[in-house]
Parts: C-alpha cells; sequence; structure tokens
C-alpha cells in the first residue's frame, strides 16, 4: 500500500511541475521464502535530484494474513538530494558504502585488494530491505579549481552517523598537475575519523572464545593516499583504532601497478600487479569486529595482446595469525581472441584454479572453467575437486562439475544449468526472461536431488522490473 501510494504522489508531483523523472519498480518472489519489492522514484530540475526509495521484504506466503501484520517483514525508507555536478548528496536511510570506510569496515573481505580494485570514498541508498539501522551521511564535494600552470584541485568532506551509535569524519583533496616533461600526475590524500559505542559481548559458555566485555567506546584514526603516474599507480591504507578494555590496534595496506607505459622498450603490453596487507589481534574495525589478526598479499600478471586476447596469472597468500595457518590461492586465465571462429563456435575463455585451504578448517580445491558460445547460445563448462580432509573435523573430499547455458533470442532469454556435487546431488535449472526498454519479466524453476534418496526439493523464482 505505501509503494502504490508513493507511486501515484510521485506521478502526480512529476505532472504538475514538468520535473525530469524516473521511475523504477523491482520485485521478486521466490516459493516458500520471500518476495520483494522497490519502488526508486527521483525527480530533477537544474541539476539537483531528489529522491525516493522504498523497499519491502517480506515471507512469500502473500494469501496468508499474517504476512502483512506489523513485524512479519523489513520495509525501509530512504531519501537523497544530489548535486549532479559536484557529486554531493544528502541522504537518509540505510546505506552501502564504498571506498576507505568499507575497507577498514572488513579489512581482509574478498580477495587481496590490487591497485584497479581501491574504489573511491562514497555511500549511496541500500536498495534491498535491510535490517540495517537507519543512517545520515553527507557528501560535500567541491567542484576542480584551474590553478596556474595547469593546476587542479578539489576538495571533499563527509559525515555519517547512526545517530547515538556510530559517527565518522572523513575529508580529503585531490590534484593534478604535469610534470617538466608535460606527463600528466594524480596525486590524492583522504583522512578518517569513527567514533562508536560498541554493545556489551557475553560469554557464551565456560570455554567460549568470546571476552565478556562491557559496552565500551571504539575509536579509529586512518588515512588513504593514491598516486597516478602514466605507468604507474600506487595506492595505500592506514589506520590505528582504540577501544576501550581492549586497547590499541593497526591496519596497513599498500597496492601498486606497473604497466608497458612505463617501459615502452617492452614490445608488448603488459600489467604487473603487488600488493600487500597486515593487520594485528587487536585492531578493532568500523563493525566492531577484531580478532583478524594476520598478513597477506599477491602477484598478478596481465599480458595484453590484440582483439582482447589477454593471459592473466595471479598467486595470493593470506596467514591468520589465531589459527597460525597459511593459505595459498592462484589462478590462471587465457581470454581467446575476440575474431577466433571455428564456424560458428567461438572459444571465449579458460582457466584453472587453486586454493590450498588451510590446515585448520578448509579444504583444498583444484577448479576450472570453459566458456565458449555457439551463436545465439553461450556455455560455461566448470568443474572442481577436493581431496579427503584430514582433520579434527574428518570432512570428506568431493568432487563437483555442471555447465551453464544461455541462449539469447531477443527479448526472449533462456538459460539452463545443470551440476553434480557428490555430497549435495544433482541440481537443474531453467529459467527464462523476456526483456522490453521499460519493463523485464523473469521465471525460473530448480530442482535439488539429493544422492541419498530423500524427496527432490523444488524451488520458484519469479522476478520483474518496470522503469518509467
Amino acid at each position: 500500500m505505501r509503494i502504490l501510494l508513493s507511486f501515484i504522489i510521485f506521478t502526480l508531483a512529476a505532472s504538475l511541475f514538468a520535473l525530469d523523472t524516473s521511475l523504477l519498480m523491482q520485485g521478486s518472489w521466490a516459493w516458500d521464502k520471500k518476495m520483494e519489492n522497490r519502488l526508486d522514484g527521483s525527480l530533477e530540475m537544474s541539476g539537483i535530484k531528489g529522491r525516493l526509495l522504498l523497499n519491502d521484504a517480506r515471507p512469500s506466503a502473500f494469501w496468508e494474513k499474517t504476512t502483512w501484520e506489523s513485524g512479519a517483514g523489513q520495509s525501509g525508507l530512504g531519501l537523497g538530494l544530489y548535486h549532479r555536478g559536484s557529486g554531493s548528496r544528502l541522504l537518509y536511510g540505510a546505506l552501502n558504502n564504498a571506498g576507505l570506510p568499507a575497507r577498514l569496515a572488513n579489512p581482509f573481505s574478498g580477495n587481496v585488494h590490487w591497485a584497479s580494485s581501491y574504489k573511491a570514498t562514497e555511500s549511496e541508498l541500500k536498495k534491498e530491505a535491510s535490517r540495517k539501522e537507519t543512517e545520515i551521511y553527507g557528501l560535500f564535494s567541491s567542484p576542480w579549481w584551474t590553478l596556474p600552470q595547469d593546476i587542479k584541485i578539489m576538495g571533499f568532506a563527509q559525515i555519517q552517523t547512526e545517530f547515538e551509535q556510530r559517527i565518522s569524519y572523513d575529508a580529503g583533496s585531490e590534484l593534478i598537475f604535469s610534470d617538466a616533461k608535460g606527463r600528466r600526475q594524480h596525486l590524492g590524500i583522504e583522512f578518517f575519523n569513527q567514533f562508536s559505542t560498541l554493545e556489551a559481548l557475553k560469554a557464551t559458555g565456560w570455554f567460549s572464545k568470546t571476552y565478556p566485555l562491557p559496552q565500551r567506546r571504539s575509536n579509529i584514526y586512518g588515512g588513504h593516499a593514491f598516486y597516478l603516474f602514466p605507468g604507474l599507480e600506487i595506492q595505500a591504507d592506514g589506520a590505528i583504532s582504540e577501544t576501550e578494555f581492549w586497547g590499541r590496534g593497526c591496519f596497513g595496506s599498500t597496492a601498486v601497478e606497473f604497466n608497458s607505459k612505463l617501459a615502452p622498450f617492452i614490445p608488448w603490453n603488459w600489467k604487473l600487479h603487488l600488493a600487500i596487507e597486515g593487520i594485528n589481534d587487536h585492531f578493532t574495525d568500523a563493525k566492531g569486529k577484531s580478532g583478524k589478526g594476520g598478513i597477506r598479499g599477491g602477484l598478478k600478471y596481465e599480458h595484453l595482446l590484440k582483439k582482447s586476447e589477454t593471459y592473466r596469472a595471479d598467486i595470493q597468500f593470506h596467514w591468520k595469525a589465531n589459527e597460525d595457518s597459511l593459505k595459498i590461492k592462484t589462478n590462471a586465465v587465457y581470454r581467446f581472441p575476440s575474431n577466433v571462429y571455428l564456424g560458428l563456435f567461438h572459444p571465449v575463455q579458460i582457466g584453472l584454479s587453486y586454493d590450498s585451504g588451510t590446515e585448520a578448517k578448509e579444504q583444498s580445491t583444484i577448479a576450472g572453467h570453459f566458456n565458449f558460445l555457439i551463436k545465439p547460445l553461450s556455455t560455461k563448462l566448470y568443474a572442481a575437486y577436493a581431496p579427503a580432509f584430514e582433520s579434527p573435523s574428518s570432512e570428506k573430499g568431493f568432487f563437483k562439475t555442471g555447465c551453464n547455458l544461455k541462449l539469447n533470442l531477443k527479448p526472449l532469454y533462456l538459460t539452463f544449468g545443470t551440476g553434480y556435487h557428490t555430497k549435495d546431488g544433482v541440481d537443474t535449472s531453467l529459467g527464462i526472461t523476456y526483456k522490453k526498454p521499460h519493463w523485464t519479466l523473469g521465471a525460473k524453476a530448480g530442482c535439488n536431488w539429493p544422492l541419498e534418496g530423500t524427496t527432490p526439493k523444488w524451488s520458484v523464482n519469479l522476478n520483474w522490473r518496470v522503469v518509467m
């Protein structure tokens, strides 16, 4: 009802004031799971845009009265005011963070941070319904000012607050200039402070790894710097945390990328990436978590040829201090030239990866994939194998393989996937999507056949999208 009423008000306002408008209505429904709906609308005039975001998630049994009762689902309201020219914005709602605050919220998430994966600091309204607390966020960014000798400079400042629980400040500046040979260089620096109140912790048992701690204050002082030069990119983060009853901790990361512009005498295009990150056990991240001490790093090489042909290989390591374990991952990928066709057959990409796991908890795994195209059908074949795992948990090894197919019959798209796993059985899915410029409708059905004779598990999903 809230989404329908908002749509009516939005339409009337746009027609009365002749504003530039955009409206997105999107949703999904999964059998025996949940349904989600989102309305995202904006009104813009003279470079100033106002935005309204409503999202809702609740159990999929919409025919039952309890589904619509208060507390049965999650609803969210987001409001935004944007300045198109500078990127400045004021936001209210649940937020997604990017850049330095996001890296300090979970320093060792995902893969190693290569130089090219460092994102600029900014926040945006969270699109999905979430139990995340409502926040207020302001980003104030200046335009680029031109100084004598063609020097350009800009600055920005941000503030984000979760009311009584957390408040953070972020400010920085960027500078673009040329050296004596006319080569453009880009330099940036950023400072970040967060002050938060952490909830009390209670031990869950006699031998619990959780330390019982009262409610306490935690502060983070961090910074980020980067330098761009033709053929060279350097990115670096650093932070210190101070937490009552826990002490002081530190985190640091550095990533460097070299490419062929730095060495024009080499007759091919290439990129070389180096990265190293370290954290100690007493560092408390922006989410209030600690005990993730360790070191990780990596090396990646890319060999770039004509027609998108690429060779890429990388190796990463992660040493976890609390487990005293070392994990190593390596990947190798070859992307075929875009003009290679054997009749209707076009190979796209082939790759191989290895994950050593850790002696304490994780299995070692070797996996491979092969993507190819037989117009209008695109296909991905994959396989992975993990040997038996000798540890206190007595994990067994596994093998899995499968393929994914996508048939492009614009505006109709068909997808089919099937896979076999020695633990989970056989999975099969079939999907259909119909896309038009202003709307999309899709459906997908899947089934899992366990190997031990239990009844199959079926799944049905519907999704829709309307853009106005």
